[in-house]
């Protein structure tokens, strides 16, 4: 119902949050008029809003899984150099 208002109102971090802008706010028309209120907050919303907290375990994993693929591919490298210059 965004598209056929006359006048809107919702908290800004839902106009400022990525994830939910792609939902609510591509409703509204271009032409519109946003108003912020309590704007002084506005810089820790956008940090906020643009974070990503990662955990130490899901770093040392994806450091493992990257390990075993560059074992895996160092194990194709010399068949992938012959063949390369096989074809050539």
């Amino acid at each position: 119902m965004v598209q056929f208002a006359n006048v809107v109102v919702y908290s800004y971090q839902y106009l400022l949050d990525p994830k939910v802008a792609a939902i609510i706010s591509k409703e509204m028309q271009k032409e519109s008029v946003v108003v912020f209120d309590e704007a002084h907050n506005i810089d820790n919303v956008c940090i906020e809003a643009l974070s990503v907290s990662v955990r130490r375990q899901t770093v040392d994993g994806a450091r493992r899984n990257i390990n075993r693929m560059r074992q895996e591919i160092d194990k194709y490298v010399p068949f992938l150099a012959f063949s390369y210059c096989f074809v050539i």
